[in-house]
């Protein structure tokens, strides 16, 4: 039964209130993973460029910069990819019929795809030895 907000049809009131949370706070935040792993890690070598007036080296492990929070964060990130993945897969399958019908859907998972993409790039080619360092 669809009921009316004023006299429009509504469909908003015949989900439970999880679904909206999920949709539109857990699906962009789980989506944006990616990107906040790449931005932590070189936020990190900016900081620690900033504090030594150097870029950091290979093995490198400045004790007077005070990053290890920003450090335990974006690996906790990067951990979670392990599930970020197969969750959005799933999650993705079991809402196929909003993917076809709604755009943001699509937009999500094409930046995720992407941040995926680029992380794993930037891991396996790594410009200045960024990710070599943050690893370390």
């Amino acid at each position: 039964m669809t009921q009316t907000l004023g006299n429009i049809p509504s469909k908003i009131f015949d989900h439970p209130k999880w679904v909206y949370w999920v949709n539109w706070c857990c699906w962009p935040a789980l989506c944006a993973i990616p990107w906040l792993v790449i931005f932590g890690a070189y936020m990190e070598v900016c900081l620690v460029r900033l504090t030594l007036s150097r870029w950091p080296t290979n093995l490198d492990d400045p004790k007077q910069v005070a990053v290890e929070p920003l450090h335990l964060l974006v690996m906790l990130l990067f951990i979670s990819l392990a599930v970020a993945i197969p969750s959005l897969i799933v999650l993705a399958i079991c809402n196929w019929r909003k993917f076809l019908s709604d755009w943001r859907y699509s937009a999500h998972v094409g930046t995720f795809a992407a941040g995926i993409l680029i992380l794993w790039a930037l891991i396996n080619y790594d410009p200045g030895n960024v990710w070599f360092w943050f690893f370390d």
